[in-house]
Formats: structure tokens, C-alpha cells, sequence
């Protein structure tokens, strides 16, 4: 896509070029052009690494508007559905941010004791929440959510690019349980 930044519409990140072959499927975004690599630059396609079919499916998903510009809503693997609740991790991130219950806070997934995917809060605070006005904030956000795990933390775990490792929180939750 090119464009150019509006901070009033901070999720649209431009048009589609007319070189670029470039769809939306369910939600996911997916595109291909011409000579475009089938797998990335000294790391042998693992049937997992986005290329499939001459197309690269970034793991972003989005809309694009009539007009043609692509407004991006989060990341493929944040999306979730737990105990039939179906939503999106980085929003009930911003959401728990927003509530302003903690001094920085994350959701992860992992597998309970039956094996079904669960949702887990990790958060960092002076103040720990009480877990029953915790569960009831979130349900007033998510009727159907409950979290699984309320895990305390001293700090997130980050990558390189200053994200949340959700994977890493797993791996703290499953130590815990």
C-alpha cells in the first residue's frame, strides 16, 4: 500500500498499488506480484513462514474501505476464541490499559488442565486487583469471558520491538500452574 499518515485514522495505512496483486479474505490479509520470493532469504520455507500458493499472508488483518485503503485491525495470531468467547487479544490489552487497573497489563493464551485454550491476564502493579471486581470488569466488557489465570509479574517480557511476548507469559503461567 502507499499513503501518506492520519493521526484521525490512525489504522489506515494507505491504497493498494496497481504492481501488487492484494486481497482481504475473512478478515486476513493476503498479496503477491510479480517475482516475489516463495519463501524468505536463508531461512528454507517451513510451511509456516506466511508464503503459500505465490502469495504472502503477513498475519495482519484488516478491511479495505471502497475507496481502496486498507485499515489494519490487529494481528491474525491475537485473535482468539476461548470458552465461546471470540475476540481479539491487543484489544482487550487496550481495553485493561485503558481501565487504568494497572501499571502495564497483558493477556496471553494457553492450555488449561482439559486442554482447551484459556485466557490468562498477566499484569504489573503496587496495587494488585481483587480477582472477583477484576472478573466482573472484563465481563463487562466481554460477557463471556473468564479469565483463566491472573498472573503477577514484576514486568512484561518484550521483544527486540518493545511487544508484549505472549509466548513468554505462557511459558511463566505454565511454571505457575
Amino acid at each position: 500500500t502507499k499513503g501518506y499518515f492520519n493521526a484521525s485514522e490512525p489504522e489506515n495505512v494507505g491504497r493498494k498499488v496497481d504492481d501488487v496483486d492484494f486481497e482481504v479474505i475473512e478478515g486476513r490479509i493476503r498479496y503477491r506480484k510479480a517475482n516475489m520470493p516463495k519463501d524468505y532469504w536463508l531461512n528454507p520455507n517451513t510451511g509456516s513462514s506466511g508464503f503459500h500458493d505465490g502469495w504472502f499472508y503477513p498475519g495482519d488483518l484488516g478491511r479495505l474501505d471502497d475507496e481502496g485503503n486498507l485499515h489494519l485491525s490487529g494481528r491474525a495470531d491475537d485473535l482468539v476464541n476461548a470458552g465461546g468467547a471470540k475476540f481479539n487479544l491487543l484489544e482487550l490489552d487496550m481495553w485493561l490499559r485503558d481501565a487504568n487497573l494497572f501499571d502495564d497489563v497483558a493477556t496471553f493464551t494457553f492450555l488449561n488442565d482439559g486442554g482447551e485454550q484459556a485466557i490468562g491476564i498477566a499484569f504489573v502493579s503496587n496495587q494488585p486487583p481483587i480477582p472477583e471486581i477484576l472478573t466482573k470488569r472484563i465481563q463487562d466488557f466481554l460477557p463471556n469471558l473468564n479469565p483463566a489465570l491472573i498472573l503477577r509479574l514484576k514486568e512484561l517480557p518484550r521483544n527486540k520491538l518493545d511487544k508484549v511476548d505472549r509466548k513468554a507469559i505462557e511459558s511463566m503461567a505454565a511454571a505457575v500452574k
